[in-house]
C-alpha cells in the first residue's frame, strides 16, 4: 500500500503547504494531520467484490452499531477494516506500528514525535493500542463531523496536557513536530526562528484577551471567523435560543434576559446552563435596566458586580454601554467597567446608537480598548444605517470590529455586508414558538402593554440561523 506513492507525489503533495499568513500553523496541522490516514483508508484499489469482510484476532463491534456510531456506511467499514486487518493483523495499532506508518508517508523527515501526539489523540482509552473503532470513531469524527466537533478535536490535540488551554509550549512542540515530519520537503527552505514565528502569529490571531493561553472558546470563534470569513452572532435569552445558535452555524452568541426592552443582564443560573450545553464564546450582556443608557452611582455598583459574576460562571466575553447626559460615551465609567473585566474582551452595544457624533465616539471606544462595536448605523436598522456603518468601517482601518445589528434578516443580509464591508454581523433569527400549556387563562397577563402573547415564545430558529450563515458564506 504505501509503496504505491512514488517519490515524486510526495513533492507535488507537500512543497506549498507551508503558508505565510498568521493562520498558517493551523492549516499545516490540517493537512498534514490526515493526510496519511486518508490515504492508507481511502487509495486502496481494492474492487467491490473484494469489500467482504474476513476477521482475524480482533473482531469489531458489530457493524450496524458502528454504522450508528458514526458516519461511515456499512460498506465503508467493511473497507475501513480490510485496510485495518491488511496492516495490523492483530486487529489492533501500537504506538510502533503507527509510527511505522506514518515514516512511510515522510521518508525525508523525523515523523515519530508528530506520531506520536495523533496516536495519544487517537487512543481515547489510554491503553496504549488503537482498537479499530477507536480508529473509526476518531477518523468519522475528523472527517463527517460537525465543525464543532472537529475544532474540538483540534483543540484537545494542541492541548498536549489536557488542562483546557493552549500554551505557547504546547504549540511550540505541536509546531516542531511538524517541520521535523516536513523534512526537506518544506518550502521555502526554513529558518531555526521559523516555527516560533508561526506559534506568535497563531497567538496574535487566537489569544483573544492576551493572557498568554488559548481557550476553547477562543480557539473556536478564531477558527470559525478565518475559515469562513463573516463571523455571525446571535442574541439569545434562553438555553433553548442558545443551542439552536450554535446548531445553525453561529459563532456566538451574545447572552441577555428580557429583549423586548433590548436586552438586559441575564442570571448567572442562565449562564451557567448555557456554558454547560454549548461550546461557542457566549458574551454576556451587562445592562441593569432598560431605557436610556445614563446610569447613577448605584446602577454603575450593580454593573459592577454582575460583571463579577458573570466572570466567576465563565462568560467568554461581556457587552456593555454607558452615555452621558450629553450624549457622548461616558470614559470614566467605561474605563471602570473595562477594568472591572478585564482579561475578557468586551463589546460596546447599541447605546452607540445613541451618541451625538459617532466618529468621535468610535474613536473614544478605539482609545478605551473595546473590542467591537455593535450599531446599526445610528438609524432604526441596520440597512437604514448602511452609509454610516460603511464610514464607520472606513474610519476604524481594523483597529476595531465594526458589527451591524438591527433587523438583520435573509432579506437584507447580503446587501449590508456587502456595503458596509463589515466581517461580523448581529441578529436574533427567531420564530415564534408555541406554549406547550394546556390549561390557558386568556384573562390575565403577567405582562405590561407592550409584553408578548402569554402563550408564546420566541426562540432563535435553527434554519434561520443556517440560512443566515449560508448567504455570508456565500458573498465570500
Amino acid at each position: 500500500m504505501f509503496s504505491s506513492m512514488s517519490q515524486s507525489q510526495e513533492s507535488r503533495g507537500f512543497k506549498q503547504l507551508m503558508p505565510g499568513d498568521e493562520s498558517g500553523g493551523l492549516y499545516i496541522l490540517m493537512l498534514v494531520s490526515f493526510f496519511p490516514l486518508y490515504y492508507w483508508c481511502f487509495t486502496d484499489e481494492s474492487t467491490e467484490d473484494e469489500f467482504e469482510i474476513s476477521f482475524v484476532c480482533h473482531r469489531p463491534d458489530d457493524l450496524e452499531i458502528l454504522q450508528e456510531e458514526t458516519e461511515f456506511s456499512k460498506k465503508e467499514l467493511q473497507f475501513l477494516y480490510r485496510a485495518f486487518k491488511n496492516e495490523c493483523p492483530s486487529g489492533v495499532v501500537t504506538e510502533d506500528v503507527f509510527k511505522l506508518i506514518y515514516s512511510q508517508f515522510f521518508p525525508q523527515g523525523d515523523s515519530s514525535i508528530y506520531a506520536h501526539y495523533l496516536f495519544e489523540a487517537f487512543d481515547t482509552n489510554m491503553n496504549g493500542c488503537l482498537s479499530f473503532k477507536e480508529f473509526v470513531a476518531g477518523l468519522s469524527l475528523i472527517l463527517r463531523g460537525s465543525i464543532y466537533d472537529r475544532l474540538n478535536w483540534a483543540f484537545n490535540f494542541y492541548d498536549l496536557d489536557k488542562d483546557g488551554f493552549i500554551t505557547r509550549e504546547e504549540m511550540m512542540k505541536i509546531m516542531e513536530s511538524i517541520y521535523n515530519l516536513m523534512g526537506k520537503y518544506v518550502y521555502p527552505s526554513i529558518h531555526n526562528d521559523t516555527p516560533r514565528e508561526h506559534v506568535e502569529n497563531f497567538f496574535q490571531k487566537m489569544d483573544r484577551n492576551r493572557d498568554g493561553v488559548i481557550t476553547i472558546e477562543e480557539f473556536m470563534e478564531s477558527c470559525q471567523k478565518m475559515s469562513d470569513g463573516f463571523l455571525m452572532e446571535v442574541c439569545v435569552d434562553s438555553v433553548e435560543s442558545a443551542i439552536n445558535a450554535e446548531r445553525g452555524g453561529a459563532a456566538r452568541v451574545e447572552l441577555c434576559c428580557n429583549l423586548l426592552e433590548g436586552g438586559l443582564t441575564p442570571s448567572t443560573g442562565l449562564l451557567q446552563v448555557v456554558k454547560e450545553n454549548v461550546q461557542i464564546p457566549v458574551y454576556a450582556m451587562i445592562r441593569p435596566r432598560g431605557g436610556d443608557f445614563l446610569y447613577s452611582d448605584w446602577e454603575a455598583e450593580v454593573m459592577k458586580r454582575d460583571i463579577e459574576q458573570m466572570k466567576i460562571h465563565r462568560a467568554d466575553g461581556l457587552v456593555l454601554g454607558a452615555l452621558t447626559e450629553d450624549g457622548r460615551v461616558d470614559t470614566e465609567l467605561c474605563m471602570e467597567l473595562l477594568a472591572a473585566s478585564r482579561p475578557l474582551p468586551v463589546t460596546f452595544h447599541r447605546a452607540f446608537d445613541m451618541v451625538h457624533d459617532p466618529a468621535v465616539a468610535l474613536e473614544a471606544l478605539i482609545s478605551l480598548g473595546f473590542e467591537r462595536i455593535l450599531t446599526s448605523g445610528c438609524d432604526s436598522s441596520a440597512l437604514e444605517g448602511l452609509p454610516v456603518l460603511k464610514r464607520l468601517v472606513e474610519q476604524a482601518k481594523g483597529r476595531i470590529v465594526i458589527m451591524p445589528g438591527g433587523g438583520i434578516t435573509d432579506r437584507n443580509l447580503q446587501r449590508i455586508l456587502e456595503a458596509s464591508g463589515s466581517q461580523e454581523f448581529h441578529c436574533s433569527a427567531r420564530s415564534s414558538k408555541d406554549s406547550t400549556m394546556k390549561f390557558r387563562n386568556s384573562n390575565v397577563s403577567m405582562g405590561g402593554s407592550l409584553s408578548v402573547p402569554e402563550y408564546a415564545v420566541k426562540v432563535a430558529d435553527v434554519t434561520k440561523v443556517r440560512t443566515l450563515n449560508a448567504i455570508a458564506k456565500n458573498i465570500l
